[in-house]
């Protein structure tokens, strides 16, 4: 069985706040950045603060676990200094009730902004209401923004433990940030509304006007690569479209793509395109605002940024001819410092209990995200804790550290395993 992690939106954001770009100090800029992907390439200038029920015994039972009780006696599941925004919240727990409150608090905490029963913030109330805020699976979610200029508690009354995270996007000193009202104001509503309108048309581009663009088609035999794509380009891509007659998982873990950049001999990007393009094939099609699959159709809207040139290829590692079609786009706009480098690895079977490794950048980038397809022969559950390791290292001439990033998984089930992980780092120079 093909497990597909987590709703569609989770995925997006994921992607969209850790790669959060520097901007201007002023209040709603992070809305920019939220609704443009092309934002991936440029510098993070806020301090991601992350909230969660995770076993503090390295156990695997991570629930009830919070950030100690507030003056009424409820439990904590957020509390953080501004200026900053929440982008992201989850829960998930069986058999919930009217009695389970959940309270946000912005900037008073004497008295509640909001005092509910908790599945109402979770698609049914506003202004947090689908697509930006559902229930999936038994999982309950919203990437309504919460923005706070001194302070924001959100607490839970402990009538049954949850699972639950917060992440939270902390701003330097200085910022002003507009905070969060009920009702929201226009201005808010107005930005919410095309939030909403970019998660029900996730496979739009990134907003960057096409310069040009590539149309391939072609039958790939077994065992043989063809070039898509390979041109000059001081720019960067704005849509990757990819069409295959065959779209099974066979294929699509055997069908590779490798996407080259100024002329360096190794790939920037290498894997099959099941998790390379970010669209294994589980219970639900897979769409996110960077990679999914709409009809018969997968797209990439990644930036893939380049100085000088662009060349991308596909190989057919199947025993049956691949007939395909591609549209590579092309934009001549001014990127960010980044460039987008991804990992591939491939574990099968996984060692019960057994961490291994991810992935393991040198930096400096901004981590992107990563996608997981998990195959089980039966009905059980693969899952695992993942670590991030962020930590400094000499460089190769020895006078300064570099920042390093290390992503493990501790698996608790047995199977196939295959990850794809993006990052856009820093070109060195």
């Amino acid at each position: 069985m093909n497990i597909n992690l987590g709703p569609i939106q989770l995925a997006l954001l994921r992607l969209v706040v850790l790669c959060f770009s520097a901007s201007a100090a002023l209040g709603q800029s992070y809305w920019d950045h939220i609704l443009h992907p092309e934002r991936l390439a440029s510098p993070l200038n806020a301090q991601i603060v992350h909230f969660s029920s995770w076993a503090r015994n390295g156990g695997n039972n991570d629930l009830g676990y919070y950030y100690g009780a507030d003056q009424f006696g409820n439990q904590i599941l957020c509390d953080q200094q501004g200026p900053g925004v929440v982008v992201a919240m989850w829960w998930t727990q069986d058999n919930q009730t009217p009695a389970w409150r959940w309270r946000l608090y912005v900037d008073n905490m004497t008295t509640a902004l909001i005092d509910t029963p908790i599945v109402y913030p979770f698609g049914e109330m506003s202004p947090f209401l689908p697509p930006v805020a559902d229930s999936s699976s038994g999982g309950y979610f919203s990437y309504a923004p919460i923005p706070f200029q001194n302070r924001i508690k959100i607490t839970y009354n402990d009538a049954w433990d949850i699972y639950f995270h917060v992440t939270v996007l902390k701003f330097p000193t200085g910022t002003v940030v507009p905070s969060f009202t009920m009702p929201p104001s226009p201005e808010y509503m107005a930005m919410l509304d095309s939030l909403a309108t970019r998660l029900t048309t996730p496979q739009t581009p990134i907003y960057v006007p096409t310069e040009s663009s590539k149309d391939t088609s072609l039958t790939l035999s077994p065992g043989q690569s063809a070039t898509v794509i390979d041109v000059p380009l001081t720019g960067q891509t704005r849509r990757l479209l990819l069409k295959l007659n065959n779209r099974t998982q066979q294929v699509f873990e055997n069908f590779w793509v490798r996407v080259y950049t100024d002329g360096y001999p190794l790939p920037d990007i290498e894997g099959p395109i099941s998790v390379a393009l970010g669209t294994p094939i589980g219970w639900r099609p897979y769409r996110s605002t960077v990679t999914g699959s709409v009809g018969d159709t997968l797209y990439f809207n990644l930036p893939i940024v380049a100085d000088k040139h662009i060349r991308v290829e596909f190989e057919n590692r199947t025993a049956q001819p691949q007939p395909l079609y591609t549209k590579v786009e092309l934009a001549s706009s001014t990127p960010g410092p980044f460039r987008l480098h991804g990992q591939y690895h491939e574990m099968n079977p996984t060692r019960q209990w057994e961490n291994y490794l991810i992935a393991d950048f040198d930096g400096p980038g901004n981590y992107v995200g990563t996608v997981q397809d998990m195959q089980q022969r039966d009905n059980h559950v693969l899952e695992g804790d993942e670590f991030f390791l962020l930590m400094e290292k000499p460089n190769q001439l020895g006078r300064e550290l570099e920042p390093k990033i290390i992503i493990k998984v501790a698996g608790i089930g047995s199977g196939l395993y295959t990850i794809a992980i993006s990052r856009l780092r820093r070109l060195s120079l």
